[in-house]
């Protein structure tokens, strides 16, 4: 079966969520208008982000598997304070 995509979600645990925070790493954001997923890292943080799990539905509510993204910051990368 395809679903094509109508909604993102991130999961915590076992909840569905737009927003998900990680202390000591940063904010995912699930953009619902485009699908678009962010990472903002907290202040000062330099270390990868702990991957996070997401699924997709379609407009009848059929679900994904989850899947996950996973972020990795290039070694040489500055740190950036906000």
């Amino acid at each position: 079966m395809m679903i094509l995509m109508e909604r993102i979600l991130l999961i915590k645990h076992q909840y569905e969520v737009t927003t998900l925070h990680v202390e000591g790493e940063g904010t995912w954001n699930v953009d619902t208008t485009t699908g678009e997923v962010t990472f903002t890292p907290d202040p000062g943080v330099t270390k990868d982000p702990t991957a996070v799990h997401y699924i997709v539905s379609d407009k009848d509510g059929n679900k994904s598997n989850p899947a996950i993204i996973d972020v990795r910051f290039p070694e040489n990368r500055k740190t950036y304070y906000y």
